[in-house]
């Protein structure tokens, strides 16, 4: 019983990080595509939005679905929650410290 209820927890947390990387994922393939014209920061964001974060994301949803690695699915759930924020607080961190 506890299994099915974190299978679905890890699809319900993995599908709505997808659905958070949508909104920038065709913005962070163009500067992926050119990334010598980019700054370095936008660089590193793009290929978390772009790139890693969905990446975890369906890792955990398959891992998930099969029922297999459970643990694993939902580490890899966390992390694309995480790699999604961690821009948003880098950026909060920076206006704490430089008062911009």
């Amino acid at each position: 019983m506890a299994n099915g209820v974190l299978r679905v927890v890890i699809i319900v947390v993995a599908g709505f990080s997808i659905w958070q990387f949508s909104d920038g994922f065709l913005l962070a393939w163009e500067t992926l595509a050119e990334p010598t014209e980019a700054r370095w920061f936008n660089v590193l964001s793009a290929l978390g939005e772009g790139l890693l974060g969905p990446l975890l994301a369906v890792a955990a949803i398959a891992l998930s679905a099969t029922n297999q690695r459970l643990f694993l699915a939902a580490i890899l759930a966390i992390l694309a929650a995480v790699v999604y924020v961690a821009p948003f607080a880098a950026f909060f961190i920076a206006i704490m410290i430089y008062g911009f």
